[in-house]
């Protein structure tokens, strides 16, 4: 080889050698995902057509999108995913439609994001601040993050839904602990997903002491704060209630925060959430307990009403929801001292035994879901016979006004042959008040037709709309009977027929509720 070869050679054999450090160096940089790409949309088409009763607002939605790498599970939740060189840098336009109902209950934003897919990182940042959100969606699944990093499944809350009608898969309502603004979705095939945002708003009655001795349509010897006192917004609830005979006791949980300050905000959350953004005609359980052992009025109509919290098992059962999450721990002592009481007063006022998986159950004895949590779920047993025992002992004025009822019908049978009728209550008041005064200690929204008022008496009939004739009406006309019964404030309360001529001309002022 000459001198001018071996040169020729050596220089070859060193661009070769620096050609290869350069590639491996190409291949272990890491990308660079500065100049990640951001859209503002801002939209103000409503979702719903209903516009008399949601008003479309206009929001701001920040997009981004990227393509995540192929990494482990256990990457995927330890660290943000990054965009590979090369992939798809420019963002899915998502034009989200957005409709806003603002209440006194709180604020409920949802955003339609439609279909998505090819395991993109979707990021949202929203103009109006949140503190719980959940999802619905029509097919497929995803997963969500609240910090880019940490992704997860949502859990489902369509096993609470009502039975009967068509709904979309639903998440639980997540809470956050601080107010956030933004969203990061992955999903591998999703289709006509919707994100519910809602901020809760300071309800404008007093909501930090409960009641003492409330009734509303409903029987309680606790302390309970009534759907007014926790904000409820009547408007948004135009359910009609139906009752049925109570066979079941059913305890929930809501799978959201133990660690809330102001619970009913929380409760006001759940309201808008199943009322609104699930458009379940109201909240979904009968009873909620939060952790200092304060009990909630739930579903308006009271004590029988049908609920929507446990799919296809709604009538003829009390759904009791104790506020948070227990599938690895215990509600507080409070609370579980309110879910003992309520269990036994609602047992009693409905002529049940208390026995665990006979009348008691978990959700998870009907449907696919953890729910009220393992922990709990464990515990129930033990709860239930201590409920029994404190029926026993603390009850006895609710047995014998349920004995009284029961004889009261055999009577009125026995005279008449009909199994029941409307009912005469006569009220601790004088002779001389007014008919509106009457007429308004008839609790609202409990299915009361006020046929009429004369002094210190109102003419009471089952409006016929929720129900037909039968079991269903017999059932409540008996409740009712023990419920005016144990009520303070009256004297009597007697049977009458359906058509009984009414002594004093009907009173508009008293119409039913």
């Amino acid at each position: 080889m000459t001198q001018k070869q071996t040169i020729t050679a050596a220089v070859c054999a060193i661009c070769t050698v620096i050609s290869l450090v350069v590639f491996a160096g190409q291949r272990h940089t890491e990308p660079d995902v500065s100049d990640r790409t951001t859209e503002t949309v801002t939209t103000d088409d409503p979702v719903a057509a209903d516009s008399s009763k949601i008003a479309g607002t206009s929001a701001t939605v920040t997009v981004t999108a990227s393509v995540t790498p192929e990494v482990s599970q256990a990457a995927e939740v330890t660290r943000r995913p990054v965009v590979p060189q090369g992939a798809e840098r420019t963002p899915q336009r998502i034009t989200p439609p957005v409709q806003t109902t603002d209440t006194g209950s709180g604020s409920d934003t949802s955003y339609s994001l439609g279909s998505l897919s090819g395991r993109r990182i979707h990021q949202f940042s929203f103009s109006q601040p949140f503190t719980a959100l959940g999802f619905s969606w029509s097919d497929g699944s995803f997963e969500y993050s609240l910090d880019g990093v940490v992704f997860k499944s949502p859990s489902f809350s369509d096993e609470h839904r009502p039975d009967g009608g068509t709904y979309k898969k639903a998440s639980d309502l997540i809470f956050t602990d601080r107010s956030l603004s933004q969203l990061f979705i992955r999903a591998d095939q999703v289709q006509g997903l919707e994100v519910h945002t809602i901020q809760p708003e300071a309800a404008s009655v007093q909501t930090a002491a409960a009641t003492q001795n409330y009734t509303g349509a409903l029987f309680t010897t606790q302390n309970i704060i009534s759907r007014e006192n926790w904000g409820a917004d009547e408007n948004l609830a135009p359910w009609n209630p139906r009752y049925g005979p109570v066979s079941r006791l059913i305890v929930h949980h809501t799978a959201g925060s133990n660690t809330a300050t102001d619970w009913a905000a929380v409760v006001r959350s759940i309201f808008t959430y199943h009322a609104v953004s699930l458009d379940w005609g109201d909240i979904g359980y009968n009873y909620l307990i939060d952790p200092n052992g304060v009990v909630y009025e739930g579903r308006k109509g009271g004590d029988g009403v049908t609920a929507a919290h446990a799919y296809l098992h709604n009538y003829g059962s009390i759904g009791i929801s104790m506020i948070g999450t227990y599938s690895d721990g215990l509600p507080t002592d409070a609370a579980r001292a309110s879910l003992r009481r309520l269990l036994a007063e609602k047992a009693e006022v409905h002529n049940l035994p208390l026995a665990w998986a006979s009348t008691v159950y978990g959700h998870r004895d009907f449907n696919s879901t953890s729910c009220p949590g393992t922990t709990l779920y464990n515990q129930m047993p033990v709860l239930t016979a201590a409920a029994d025992g404190e029926r026993l002992a603390n009850m006895t004025d609710v047995a014998a006004a349920t004995e009284a009822t029961e004889d009261a019908f055999a009577d009125w049978f026995a005279q008449t042959g009909q199994t029941y009728g409307d009912l005469i209550v006569t009220f601790n008041y004088p002779v001389s008040s007014p008919p509106s005064t009457i007429a308004a200690l008839i609790p609202p929204y409990s299915g009361i037709e006020v046929r009429g008022v004369g002094g210190n008496k109102a003419y009471l009939r089952l409006n016929r709309y929720y129900d037909e004739l039968g079991e269903p009406m017999l059932f409540r006309t008996r409740f009712l009977h023990t419920y005016f019964s144990l009520r303070p404030d009256v004297t009597s309360v007697e049977i009458s027929g359906e058509y009984t001529i009414l002594p004093i001309t009907v009173d508009q002022t008293g119409q039913g509720n």
